[in-house]
This record gives structure tokens, C-alpha cells and sequence, in this order.
């Protein structure tokens, strides 16, 4: 019974609030006419703003009649919208640090009851955003607001609700031709009008999400850092197509223009993927693919840029597929051989033009475009061409072409034929420069085998990408980073890191040096650096690829096992991935402690197998001693202590001589630094230092007059150090054989 009552008192609140309604979202200053009447109704509006959305929906339908199929809470839309998805969309993704919009909307809930238009890619994205506002505002204001909002889908719904004003609304209407806004402010409902690109009202844009904020708020979802980058990227071109990409059920959510009879049209702009509308190049590039007038295309695409979820943007002068892994997957089905025959022969001819700028010596090339010595075709188109190649092969055991043909064939048959043309050409290699990371992921082994040929001569073409040499002007750039950005791309793979890896090290030897930090030594260290090793191939593989390039060029191997010894200090870039294929991992798999002192403890040992006789070599290992852990540094001691002296030259023996006695000297003058070695180490180098000195008493004593000369305290001044020094200067200034002094160099 007194369940019933209760219940009874809630239905009497109800129903005053929907009759005599004051406050809502923000209650006016009672008169002391009124303070009584407002006090009973404040107490009503308490309970209906805590009551749930559906409660409140249900009201309504009973209360005018309606059919449930007629209003739908905003709560219920959003909860349907952004759930549709694998990992339910955020609000902070769908507003997406698009700050001003959202506080338009909280200013216009604020404020006295006025209609609000919104337009998006379509009207169902207006209404997102303006639930993603609803929900991200603060917990009381929330609650007041989500019983109110309610999204119309008929127009009999709407002319009862707009009739009556009991209660204040906030009305979304969401079927075409409203009528009765007018009425509907008059009785104090709030009226949001989502808007889609059909709408010619471009005052209230929604402008594209920012790339950062949703980042962070895909980050923030769950997402790996690397899944959140590309997936940020997705958002800002296009929403529905991250939804559709994310989506639990993909087929579902098919857009207008994936329909055959509209798909056709949009081949041409898929295959391409970008172009410039003002480049005559592209345009007839576009002319010949989609086998109509450029006009008449762009006609068609203009259309499509202004439909709900475009599969087209124009961004300035710049057109470009929305989202093209999403446009391929809708659109690919549709294309014939015919139509890549057509594009296989648009690709070679675009992409095989020569750079008129490399005419130009490398110092003037910034000056290219005021001589006229540019490409007849965009940066757009080519490096469009070249993602689609790359996509293609990426996608081609998940996306059916219409005929007995994969797109992985078609993108190997292409690139094929355009590494035949460069083969002898380096002017060629260096106009691809920027493509080739593209190329090299979409047909490994054909970009490998013209690496090959291309190092593979007495006078290697690859040599002549090196152009950074010859000019001291910060505007000049080198074709050679395409080649290693290329290499980098590949070497992430397993199967392809070997080949990579022997390419960058024969680069390494052939490189003439230059301003650029991009050197493939350093691209050789960043790919197996064992703390960070850009690629995902195993240890154990890794160290059989470092075999490899010690077996076929061990010089370049000796340089690179020092460079991934330990250091006190190092820093590392994750080098060039690839853009299409998921070669790289999402998450990073973590390295421990045991797998990088296993790593570590490989790379000393064939360093000191490889030593032998070698004094540098020797030398270079010394001069790690430091940084090394204390079972390194015991291996290389105990190493050097076998060693027997008479192996070397009396000039050899000075200079593992004089890197002894430099390593000593500096763990003697800061025998309290975190690097130093324990006392005990430094004697045991000590005593090696003094079982390497040379018999000749010219080559054992010239040390003592040199520049800079290594000996303990010299560094701090040391007066005592000083005159022990000068002692022993004199005491070899006796030294004379057969009768003469000894001119000591």
C-alpha cells in the first residue's frame, strides 16, 4: 500500500510538471507572489530530472498517444550510435577539440528556448555531437538535461509535442520538411536541426575533428598508441568511415555511393587516390582512367563531395579520397581488367617521368620551380598512386576484384615494369625517391632484386643518390633518403630484414659522407639496436642477419657490433614503417633485462672472435670498456690478458698502448663517477697496459711528448703529477742508440 501511494505522489509530480511547468535547467528568481507554487513545483522538477530518460519517454507516448517508433530519447540514440562499434566511441572522440562548437550548444541549453541548426557529413552526426555536448557536461546538468531531449522521428510526434507547453523540450527533429519551429520556441521548447552537406545553410558548420584531440581520445578508449595514430587520421577525414572501420557488424553500414549504379564514377578518383585540380597533368590523368571529360568527373565528384558520408574531399586545390582503405573495400569489387589495364598504364606513365629539377646542381634545385623545371604531374597523384599500390597488395586476399585477377598481381606486374626502366637509370631512381617506401611495401621482392643490381657494380647507380656533399645551403635535399626510408620499411619484416639489412651495409661502405644525418649506418645501428631494435624479427634471427653482414662485409660490420654494445647514453627513432601492411606490431613488445644482456653478450663475443689481430679493432673495444656490464667487462679483460704481444708490431702494440693507458687514466682521475670501473679492474688494465709495451724504447717512451698527454692528476692540476711527469720526459730525452740522439716524432 504505501508502494502504491508512493508511486501515486511520483504520477500527481509528474503530471503538474507536465501542466504547470516553471523550472527546467535553470530555475527563475521566485516572487513572493509565487514562492509557495514554485517551491511545490521545484520539488516536482527534482524528481523528474532524476528520473531516467526512458521513464521520461514513456511519459510522453502515453501522455500524447504516441507510437514508440515516433520518439526516441537522445540517451537511447547515443547508447545506439556509439555502440555500434568494437570499442565504443567516446564523447571526447565524437567532439574531437572542436571546443567552440560544443560551448555554442551548452551557451544555447543555457539560454531561452531558440531553434539551432547543425550541420554535419549528415544529420545523424549532428545529433551525435550534440549527445557527446549532452554527456560531457557536469553530473547535475546532465541529468537535467537527458529526460528533455528527445529526437522526433515523425511529423505527427512532432505537431503534438510542439503544441502543447506544459513542458519545456529540447526537440530533434529527424525526418524531412519541419515545419512549426516557430510554434515550438513560442511554448518554450529548445529545437536542435541536424543538418547533413545536402543542407545549403554553411553558417553552422561542424568543422572536421582535430587530429591531436582524437588521438588522446582514442588513446584513452584503449587504443595502442600506433592503432590511435592511424585511427586519428581516419577520424579527421571522416567519422563514418572510422565507424564503419571499427564497426561490429562492417556490412552493415553501406553509404549511398557504394552502390553499383553510383560506383562507377568514383573508380578513376579511388585508383589515384589525390591529384590537383589546377595540374593539367593530373587532370588528364583522371581523363584518361575514368574515360570521360575531366569536366564532366569533376561534376560528379562535386556532388559527392556535398552528400552525407562523401567518399571525396576538396581541401583547397587538393583532391583526395576520404578514406581510401574504406572506399577500397566498398569500391574495388567494381573494377574490371580493363580498368587495370588502364591504370596500370596511367601508374608507369606517371610514375616514370623524369624530375626536369635534378638538371639543376644540387645547391639550386630549391630555385627548380622558377625555371620551370618541375614534374608535369603533382606530388598529389604520384605518391597517390603509389598508396594505392601499396593498398592494393596489402588488401588483396581480403578484397575481390571482379574478375579471376588479385590486386596484389596487378600492383607486382606495375612496379615490375617501372623497375625494369629504372634499372640503368639513376636520374629515374632519384625522380621515385619519395614513392620508394611505397613501392618497396607493396612489392618487396621486385624493389630488393633492383637494390641488388643497382649496388651490385663496379660503379653501383645507388652511389649517385648520395647529392648532399656539394653545397653548404640548408634548402638542399638528397634523394638517398627515399632508398634507406625504403630499406628501413622492409626491414620491420622478418622475411625481408636479411636483404634490407645486406643492402644498407653495402650502402654503408659505398657512402661518400654528407651534411644529412640520414646515413644507412645509422639506419643499420636503429634496426638492431637491442634495447629498441626496429624490426620484428627475433633475436636469435637478428644475430644471424649481423653473421651474415659480418661474412660479406666485415668492416661495416665491426663498425655496427660497437654501435650496439651498452652505452651510459643512447637515443634511438622508431625508423620508417610501412603505411598499409601491419609489419610493425601495435604494441611494442617489451625487451627485458635477459634478452638484452643475451643480445649484448652475442655481439662482444663475435666482436672479440673478429679482432684477432687487428690493433683498431682492439682499440675500439677498450674505449667500450666503460659502458659495458661487469661480465663484459671481465670477458674483454680476460680476452686481452691472453693475448700475447708478439702478435703485433712494435707501432701496434704503442697504440693499444696508448688506448690502455688513455681508458686508465680517465677511470684514475674520477675514480667516484657512476662510469667507473672498480679499482681492481683499472690495475688488471694497468698491468695489461704494461705487458703490451713495446721493446723499442723510441716507439715505448714517444707517448710522453705528445699533445694532450694522458697521465693521472694532469687534469686537475696537479702539481706532484706534474713534476713526475716532466721527470719522466727527461729521463727519455737520455735515450740515444748508436752514438746519436733520437728525434722523437
Amino acid at each position: 500500500m504505501k508502494w502504491l501511494i508512493k508511486q501515486f505522489r511520483r504520477l500527481l509530480c509528474w503530471l503538474r510538471r507536465i501542466f504547470k511547468p516553471k523550472l527546467w535547467l535553470h530555475p527563475r528568481v521566485p516572487s513572493s507572489q509565487n514562492h509557495i507554487e514554485q517551491t511545490v513545483q521545484g520539488d516536482s522538477n527534482q524528481i523528474i530530472a532524476h528520473m531516467s530518460a526512458a521513464t521520461a519517454i514513456n511519459n510522453l507516448i502515453q501522455h500524447f498517444h504516441l507510437s514508440p517508433q515516433d520518439i526516441l530519447a537522445l540517451e537511447s540514440f547515443w547508447k545506439n550510435w556509439s555502440q555500434d562499434t568494437k570499442l565504443h566511441f567516446s564523447p571526447s572522440l565524437v567532439i574531437g577539440g572542436r571546443e567552440q562548437e560544443r560551448d555554442r550548444i551548452i551557451s544555447w541549453l543555457q539560454g531561452s528556448p531558440e531553434p539551432l541548426s547543425l550541420q554535419a557529413e549528415s544529420p545523424e552526426e549532428a545529433i551525435a555531437f550534440l549527445a557527446a555536448v549532452v554527456h560531457s557536461l557536469e553530473d547535475e546538468e546532465r541529468i537535467n538535461v537527458l529526460p528533455r531531449a528527445i529526437v522526433v522521428n515523425s511529423a505527427m510526434a512532432w505537431r503534438s509535442l510542439i503544441l502543447s507547453s506544459d513542458a519545456p523540450l529540447i526537440l530533434i527533429p529527424r525526418f524531412p520538411e519541419v515545419q512549426g519551429i516557430g510554434q515550438a520556441t513560442k511554448n518554450e521548447h529548445h529545437v536542435f536541426i541536424p543538418l547533413g552537406r545536402t543542407s545549403s545553410d554553411k553558417e553552422h558548420h561542424l568543422p572536421r575533428i582535430r587530429r591531436d584531440a582524437a588521438e588522446k581520445a582514442l588513446r584513452a578508449m584503449g587504443f595502442s598508441r600506433d592503432s590511435a595514430n592511424k585511427f586519428a587520421t581516419l577520424a579527421r577525414r571522416s567519422l563514418s568511415a572510422l565507424r564503419r572501420k571499427l564497426a561490429i557488424a562492417p556490412n552493415i553500414q553501406q553509404p549511398a555511393w557504394a552502390k553499383p549504379q553510383e560506383a562507377q564514377v568514383l573508380l578513376a578518383p579511388l585508383l589515384v587516390s589525390a591529384w590537383k585540380d589546377s595540374c593539367e597533368g593530373d587532370r588528364e590523368a583522371l581523363a584518361r582512367l575514368s574515360k570521360m571529360s575531366y569536366e564532366m568527373l569533376k561534376s560528379h565528384l562535386v556532388r559527392w563531395a556535398n552528400e552525407p558520408d562523401p567518399p571525396v574531399r576538396k581541401v583547397g586545390d587538393i583532391w583526395m579520397i576520404a578514406a581510401q582503405e574504406d572506399a577500397w573495400r566498398l569500391l574495388a569489387k567494381y573494377l574490371t581488367n580493363d580498368y587495370l589495364q588502364s591504370f596500370e598504364d596511367v601508374a608507369i606513365d606517371v610514375l616514370s617521368e623524369l624530375d626536369p629539377a635534378f638538371e639543376l646542381p644540387p645547391e639550386e634545385r630549391y630555385t627548380a620551380s622558377i625555371y620551370g623545371k618541375v614534374l608535369t604531374r603533382s606530388g598529389y597523384i604520384r605518391g597517390g598512386i603509389a598508396e594505392t599500390l601499396a593498398l592494393m597488395a596489402t588488401l588483396s586476399y581480403e578484397v575481390s576484384l571482379s574478375d579471376n585477377i588479385t590486386s596484389e598481381d596487378v600492383a607486382q606486374t606495375t612496379i615490375g615494369l617501372l623497375m625494369k626502366k629504372v634499372k640503368n637509370n639513376a636520374d629515374l631512381w632519384a625522380s621515385l625517391a619519395y614513392q620508394l617506401p611505397l613501392l618497396a611495401e607493396a612489392a618487396p621482392d621486385i624493389f630488393l632484386n633492383a637494390v641488388d643490381t643497382g649496388l651490385s657494380r663496379e660503379n653501383p647507380i645507388l652511389v649517385n643518390l648520395f647529392q648532399d656533399r656539394t653545397s653548404d645551403t640548408v634548402l638542399i635535399s638528397s634523394p638517398h633518403t627515399g632508398l634507406l626510408w625504403a630499406l628501413e620499411t622492409l626491414a620491420w619484416h622478418p622475411d625481408y630484414l636479411s636483404r634490407a639489412a645486406l643492402n644498407l651495409a653495402r650502402l654503408t661502405r659505398l657512402d661518400p659522407g654528407g651534411r644529412f644525418g640520414n646515413r644507412p649506418d645509422t639506419s643499420l645501428r636503429d634496426i638492431f639496436l637491442c634495447w629498441y631494435p626496429n624490426t620484428t624479427a627475433s633475436l636469435d634471427s637478428r644475430l644471424k642477419v649481423l653473421d651474415t653482414i659480418r661474412r660479406q662485409e666485415p668492416e661495416v660490420a665491426s663498425h655496427l657490433l660497437l654501435n650496439l654494445l651498452p652505452k651510459h647514453h643512447s637515443s634511438v627513432s622508431p625508423t620508417h614503417a610501412t603505411k598499409w601492411r601491419d609489419w610493425r606490431l601495435d604494441t611494442r613488445t617489451q625487451i627485458t633485462g635477459e634478452e638484452y644482456l643475451k643480445g649484448t653478450n652475442a655481439i662482444l663475443d663475435r666482436l672479440l672472435s673478429d679482432a684477432g689481430t687487428d690493433a683498431a679493432r682492439w682499440c675500439s673495444l677498450i674505449s667500450e670498456i666503460a659502458s659495458m656490464t661487469d661480465e663484459q667487462q671481465e670477458s674483454l679483460l680476460t680476452h686481452l690478458e691472453r693475448l700475447e704481444p708478439n702478435q703485433f708490431s712494435s707501432k701496434e702494440r704503442s697504440q693499444i698502448c696508448d688506448c690502455l693507458r688513455r681508458e686508465t687514466t680517465r677511470h684514475q682521475d674520477f675514480p667516484d663517477a657512476k662510469w667507473a670501473m672498480l679499482t681492481e679492474q683499472v690495475q688488471r688494465l694497468e698491468q695489461i697496459y704494461i705487458h703490451f709495451e713495446p721493446d723499442d724504447l723510441v716507439d715505448r717512451h714517444q707517448w710522453l711528448f705528445k699533445y694532450n698527454i694522458e697521465w693521472p692528476g694532469v687534469q686537475h692540476n696537479s702539481w706532484e703529477e706534474r713534476e713526475k711527469m716532466g721527470a719522466s720526459q727527461l729521463g727519455a730525452m737520455s735515450i740515444f742508440t748508436q752514438d746519436k740522439w733520437v728525434y722523437l716524432e
